[in-house]
């Protein structure tokens, strides 16, 4: 009878203790690594209508052997196109002018731009790659301290949202909430929130909400995401200046799905 007791005991101890396990999360780049990416943006303007935006963007990060300053040296590739359903049966080129490939050094996780072929240092826009690493949501950053099953944390993000005539950058709440972890793979539930009041461009003025909900795929072995998902639902009203004359624009709901796939392998 002790004994069962005691096996009875010991059960429940480990599985409040496997239960209670926690986890630490980082990206980090590895050296002599190739960091592949691939993003398709399925934006509706007006669920109500016909119209489409679809992106298709692709990323590549190749790392090499540390250097003397303990830094990893990378070159990155970038491709980026569009269409607009059904308008368009061709994809055009997204970013016509952005270099496609550049170099640089990973130091403590920060990627920095160094130089792009045929270009010298100081004509590299790192605010056009830092908006290209967000894009892919690889600016994720986790918090410090170990996260158990169930536990959630929030972040601010940066979207991009195609919409009357431009490209605008957007802060977003992320919530992410772990959901399970096996074999190194940890799945996190993603819930997405703001509210804003934004001055588009062609004197149009939006003000409004939007939520939605989305998965992260984490490997820990690889400390990298592996999979980054989010629908994004965007309800707002406005209003359009012309000629000095204000118009309210009727209630509009706005649709945002992305999917994000990633592979890492040594080379």
């Amino acid at each position: 009878m002790k004994k069962a007791i005691l096996l009875v005991t010991l059960l429940i101890l480990a599985i409040y203790t496997s239960a209670q396990k926690s986890y630490v999360f980082k990206v980090k780049y590895l050296p002599n690594y190739i960091y592949k990416s691939s993003s398709e943006e399925r934006l509706f303007p007006d669920i109500n209508d016909n119209t489409e935006i679809f992106s298709v963007r692709t990323l590549s990060i190749e790392t090499d052997k540390k250097n003397g300053k303990e830094k990893i040296p990378f070159k990155m590739f970038y491709d980026a196109k569009q269409r607009f359903i059904p308008m368009q049966e061709k994809f055009t080129q997204l970013n016509p002018k952005l270099d496609k490939q550049v170099y640089g050094n990973i130091n403590d996780e920060k990627i920095d731009i160094d130089t792009v072929p045929g270009k010298k240092a100081k004509q590299v826009s790192d605010n056009d790659w830092t908006r290209i690493i967000n894009e892919f949501e690889l600016d994720l950053s986790f918090p410090l301290k170990p996260l158990s099953i169930g536990e959630s944390f929030t972040r601010t993000a940066y979207i991009q949202i195609i919409h009357v005539g431009g490209l605008y950058q957007m802060p977003i709440n992320i919530t992410y909430i772990l959901r399970n972890v096996k074999d190194n793979i940890a799945v996190f539930d993603t819930q997405l929130a703001m509210n804003f009041d934004f001055n588009w461009a062609k004197g149009f003025k939006a003000k409004g909400t939007a939520k939605g909900m989305g998965k992260l795929i984490f490997n820990i072995a690889k400390s990298y995401p592996e999979y980054i998902s989010s629908d994004l639902e965007m309800n707002y009203s406005g209003s359009r200046t012309s000629i000095d004359i204000i118009v309210d624009t009727k209630p509009t709901t706005l649709r945002r799905v992305v999917e994000i796939k990633n592979e890492i392998t040594p080379q």
